[in-house]
């Protein structure tokens, strides 16, 4: 509950500031490769066959806040985030969730339009559409991530992550911004402390790295543009 408490006020803090700039929300479809996870279910539990992941996929939501270079166009992107992941896969009636919360910030690189007006894209601005749209993505974070044994979400633990992606604009309006976006995102490693009692097995901790392929898309809206 108290995730969800801090997601909402970070999110009205969000809507409050975006009164004076711009503001964006994106949605994602997660494939996700938790290696250590698999190992552990597939060579120490031996629940799991070769080709069975555990949490394949996920969804999550994000919420940004933008500002930009003057001369520049190299854009940056202040998030924060909330994704939830579950298994199908059948663990002796069992059933395993993840949940992630987190923040960091994204940098958009518009590598064939890097020196000019920084207010485009938008519908009314003139030139090459891809030129003028089309961008780099890098970032940093860190999530909160806690796990659920049969709905009980706890064992939290605070988890870096980068990414790398692109992306292109595509200005709807002066107001409204569609950008479909690819991304990969990574974890150097996550912590799950109370797994492997719960199957019987003596393991302090069940750590992995992950990674994360990512398509989405975000709308942005320019609330101060006149």
């Amino acid at each position: 509950m108290a995730i969800k408490q801090t997601f909402v006020a970070v999110l009205l803090f969000f809507l409050t500031q975006g009164l004076y700039s711009q503001v964006g929300v994106s949605a994602f479809y997660n494939t996700n490769n938790y290696a250590g996870w698999n190992d552990f279910f597939r060579n120490d539990a031996n629940l799991i066959s070769n080709n069975d992941r555990i949490f394949s996929s996920s969804v999550g939501v994000t919420l940004d806040y933008w500002f930009r270079l003057r001369d520049q166009r190299i854009e940056f992107y202040p998030y924060i985030s909330y994704q939830q992941a579950s298994t199908d896969l059948q663990f002796a009636n069992v059933d395993l969730g993840l949940r992630q919360i987190g923040g960091g910030i994204n940098a958009h690189l518009y590598v064939l339009d890097l020196i000019g007006d920084c207010d485009c894209p938008t519908f009314s601005k003139q030139g090459t559409f891809f030129k003028k749209g089309f961008f780099l993505l890098a970032g940093i974070g860190a999530d909160f991530s806690t796990k659920a044994v049969n709905g009980d979400f706890r064992d939290g633990n605070f988890d870096f992550t980068a990414q790398a992606g692109l992306g292109l604009d595509i200005g709807v309006t002066d107001i409204i911004t569609l950008t479909p976006i690819l991304r990969y995102r990574y974890y150097p490693d996550i912590s799950w402390h109370e797994l492997a009692p719960v199957f019987g097995l003596d393991t302090n901790n069940v750590s992995t790295s992950a990674g994360q392929l990512g398509i989405g898309l975000r709308v942005g809206i320019r609330l101060d543009y006149r």
